[in-house]
């Protein structure tokens, strides 16, 4: 008996020197020591011991002043972390000596089917950067602008048959996620998922590709990208998913090879598939590694375009000086308009609605946290800080920094009009929804794009409301901007209410 305590007090001597010599090299840094390893999610009774990243917790340690110079420190059992909240810091990050500040391991979670263009780092993620550039050319804009319209037509076309009256009130999540995963759909793979007019799986698949799509988004990631191998047999469904969307997307690559020479093909996958033709061997991917660059192009496109697009409307509901200019906007710009006379040029038309857009991406950033990671022991300002350290760029609490932006929790698109006073003030560096330099989002342009298309169409349809008789949504906390969220891959709203008044002609 005092032999085993004597053991299990000698480990429990080692595990604290351990923790101790782990959080040595982090102790100047400003910043918190708590019980656990960060969580995904919040934990009850816990919580304020071990926060997790997304939750208000963290929010709490930048208003108790615990930040210094930008910089924070959470330190969990062995583990630390920084939290960088300065433009200039984060200029330095990213562009000044962005070699210095790969992607770090945590992206691996995407490489269910090989590296891609999100996970990989160095001369593997230039390979795949040569590849994609092409396919996001302007010149393909006409095509996503046109497809986003008829997607967007089809969404109001099934609201209008579940609306009473005048009016129709609901959660706009699921709406905003199908109208976007129609998009992408078409856009990436050519390939109509018929999310509004649903149909069976075909042999010799068991899942329809929507259906497949969904899962392999969500849980499929934790499976497919996180658990080992044989865990799977735990999951049949998840893994029968991630089978589904892996033949699905290999059928349209074979496909697409067989028709190189199509020139009337626009989805995102013939032109990948074409411009990976066209380079040398070392330099061009694998057709897993293509399956795995379209399938980490559908989860941002999809996943942030629908989360921008309902914190979008909720802000709406909210400030109706904005919606009143949206509509006159689109009134003009799209009354009257066939879907096939559109192109980039309606996009440019849209002034107003991209300044609102803009303006959503920097109050309600789809995602809150941009990992790094330090590939040497190095300087963040004055902090020294070792080799292999997570740092998060935290785009939340600098985008409402009022030391960046004025009136920082009001919602005004106008800070972005290069005529405004407020435009000279707005510091680049200081907005980051899509990353900046080198790594920033290749599709940013393709999200900003679809999200203005498909908000003009509804705000030229309805008029957007917070519902009166909603006790919940008319709550002192949600009149303030205030929602709860959820974390899933981005940070969306939740338990959100919007009322659809429909706009007499």
């Amino acid at each position: 008996m005092l032999m085993a305590l004597l053991i299990v007090s000698s480990l429990v001597i080692l595990l604290l020197v351990y923790i101790w010599w782990e959080r040595r090299p982090f102790a100047h840094i400003p910043g918190v020591t708590q019980l656990g390893a960060m969580s995904l999610f919040s934990i009850p009774f816990i919580h304020k011991y071990i926060p997790h990243q997304e939750g208000g917790a963290l929010d709490q340690l930048y208003e108790n002043g615990f930040v210094k110079d930008g910089v924070l420190r959470i330190t969990a059992f062995n583990a630390s972390r920084i939290y960088i909240s300065d433009a200039d810091l984060i200029k330095d990050i990213t562009l000044t000596r962005a070699k210095q500040f790969p992607k770090p391991p945590i992206y691996k979670m995407l490489d269910i089917w090989g590296s891609n263009i999100v996970s990989a780092n160095g001369d593997v993620w230039k390979k795949h950067r040569m590849v994609a550039d092409p396919a996001f050319a302007e010149n393909h804009m006409n095509y996503l602008v046109q497809e986003s319209a008829k997607s967007v037509l089809l969404c109001i076309k099934r609201m209008e048959m579940k609306r009473s009256n005048s009016k129709l009130v609901m959660d706009p999540v699921a709406d905003m996620q199908d109208v976007t995963l129609d998009i992408i759909g078409k856009v990436a793979f050519g390939y109509d998922l018929e999310i509004f007019n649903p149909r069976k799986a075909k042999a010799p698949h068991e899942l329809t590709f929507e259906e497949a799509l969904k899962t392999t988004t969500t849980l499929g990631i934790l499976v497919g990208g996180l658990l080992p191998s044989w865990s799977k047999r735990f999951f049949p469904q998840t893994t029968l998913a991630l089978k589904e969307t892996e033949a699905y997307m290999m059928e349209l690559i074979n496909h697409r090879l067989n028709h190189l020479h199509d020139v009337n093909k626009h989805d995102l996958l013939s032109l990948l598939v074409s411009s990976n033709a066209e380079q040398i061997k070392e330099t061009s991917l694998t057709n897993q590694e293509l399956v795995s660059d379209v399938f980490v192009f559908l989860i941002a496109g999809h996943e942030t375009s629908a989360t921008t697009l309902t914190w979008m409307l909720y802000e709406l509901a909210l400030n109706k000086r904005v919606q009143d200019k949206m509509y006159n906007e689109a009134d003009k710009v799209l009354t009257g308009l066939d879907v096939s006379d559109m192109d980039a040029g309606t996009y440019d038309k849209l002034v107003y609605t991209k300044y609102a857009v803009t303006e959503t991406l920097r109050k309600r950033p789809p995602v809150k946290m941009i990992p790094k990671m330090t590939k040497s022991d190095t300087m963040i300002g004055k902090y020294f800080v070792p080799k292999n350290t997570q740092i998060n760029l935290n785009v939340f609490n600098i985008q409402l920094n009022e030391k960046y932006w004025p009136d920082a929790y009001t919602f005004k698109p106008e800070r972005f009009d290069p005529e405004s006073s407020e435009y000279h003030k707005v510091k680049s560096c200081a907005f980051l929804p899509f990353s900046l330099g080198a790594r920033k989002c290749i599709g940013s342009k393709f999200s900003e794009v679809e999200t203005c298309i498909l908000i003009a169409y509804i705000v030229l349809h309805y008029e957007i409301c917070i519902p009166k008789d909603d006790a919940y949504m008319n709550t002192k906390e949600v009149l303030k901007g205030r929602i709860s969220t959820e974390s899933r891959i981005t940070s969306r709203p939740c338990n959100l209410k919007i009322e659809f008044k429909k706009r007499a002609k």
